[in-house]
């Protein structure tokens, strides 16, 4: 069995509609579906076989759809760990009428739910699907799959599922539960224990615990965002295209195994054919290079490409020392694209890669997590092959 498992994170959750897309374009068909919080949201479409309803949901949505104005900045410095005495200042009346009211106002996600979410579709649905809830306060959690939902009832465990801290609780019964990311914020065990095999994991990294598998037989393919995905629940339309499709190329790495660590390659730089090209460097530019890797040895300019030079890099690069010539050449490419604007979202074989970073010239104000002096070591020695 296939699984597909959705992580929490308000926002953040366009980052799902993006891996989905991948998934789909792969030819993948899931047997179940889990999701925590906004997982449990995008999750039941998906289950229910809305793809396409809930990308155009994503697409249009904004923070004003869904709370006031206040109530988006209540939230958002909640999301943001602020919510202190000096930190809420000309929010803490509003905070207090908050709480004392059960919490910020769920009525318009309740009616959003209601509205995207077909329950009978859901139900009649070949695709399992689950969330995680938590009840309070007892804080005891709750994981269920559809069959054990009242049908009058899936929307309101799905809103408790989706309840961030701050908002309202909801009551089933005689429980009010609240978000599911207080328990697991990843339902990749829940699938597992459902007689999954191998789980597709969609990480946002939102707030919330993450529960490692605890099977270590069973395959878990994790989707994890290469880039900072945004404020948990500020909902922004740009923010929200940008995501999607960070969603879309991260999941392809993973189900397509492309190279690359920023960038995407259908595959990566062989090792022999590297040496040859580092082969290749000038002793001016393994002069410079060491330069501005601030060696000094006075060894022949062979010896101090190999011996000195490489190895610096490898590190400087934060690459693992037993990286081969392949690995570098990827990585000193990746460096100076990313400080050229190379378009990063996009698809390269190793060829192209090559060819388009040799044409760019780096912008100097550029940021690079590397130290500046790999960077002008990197940039010498591209120059040079």
């Amino acid at each position: 069995m296939l699984g597909l498992a959705l992580e929490g994170g308000g926002a953040r959750g366009a980052y799902h509609i993006g891996a989905m897309q991948a998934c789909m374009e792969e030819g993948l068909s899931f047997d179940a579906i889990a999701g925590t919080s906004i997982g449990a949201i995008n999750g039941a479409m998906f289950a229910q076989g809305d793809y396409a309803v809930a990308r155009e949901l994503w697409l249009k949505i904004t923070s004003t759809d869904l709370f006031s104005e206040e109530e988006s900045r209540f939230l958002a410095m909640i999301s943001r760990g602020k919510l202190s005495v000096e930190g809420l200042s000309y929010f803490r009346e509003k905070a207090r009428e908050a709480l004392r009211g059960g919490g910020v106002d769920t009525s318009r996600i309740r009616a959003i739910i209601k509205k995207y979410v077909d329950v009978d579709k859901l139900l009649k649905s070949p695709v399992d699907f689950g969330l995680v809830t938590v009840s309070v306060p007892d804080f005891r959690p709750l994981e269920l799959f559809k069959e054990q939902m009242e049908p009058d009832r899936v929307c309101d465990y799905i809103l408790a599922s989706a309840s961030f801290p701050g908002m309202e609780q909801v009551s089933i019964g005689d429980k009010r539960y609240m978000d599911g990311g207080a328990y697991d914020n990843c339902p990749v065990n829940m699938l597992i224990a459902r007689g999954c095999d191998t789980v597709i994991a969609v990480r946002t990294l939102g707030l919330g615990i993450y529960r490692p598998p605890r099977d270590k037989t069973k395959t878990v393919i994790t989707v994890m965002p290469s880039e900072k995905l945004g404020p948990i629940m500020e909902f922004d339309t740009a923010v929200t295209r940008r995501s999607i499709r960070v969603g879309y190329y991260d999941a392809l790495r993973q189900l397509r195994h492309y190279a690359g660590r920023k960038y995407y390659l259908t595959c990566g730089f062989a090792p022999i054919p590297a040496f040859a090209r580092f082969s290749l460097a000038g002793d001016e530019a393994i002069a410079h290079a060491a330069h501005a890797l601030k060696i000094t040895q006075r060894i022949p300019p062979r010896r101090l490409l190999f011996e000195r030079v490489i190895p610096d890099l490898i590190a400087g690069l934060g690459l693992p020392r037993n990286a081969h010539y392949g690995d570098l050449l990827g990585a000193l490419l990746e460096c100076r694209a990313e400080r050229a604007g190379l378009e990063r979202l996009a698809v390269y074989t190793p060829d192209d890669f090559w060819h388009k970073v040799r044409l760019l010239r780096p912008d100097p104000q550029a940021k690079s997590s590397a130290p500046r002096g790999v960077c002008a070591a990197c940039d010498i020695l591209i120059d040079a092959l």
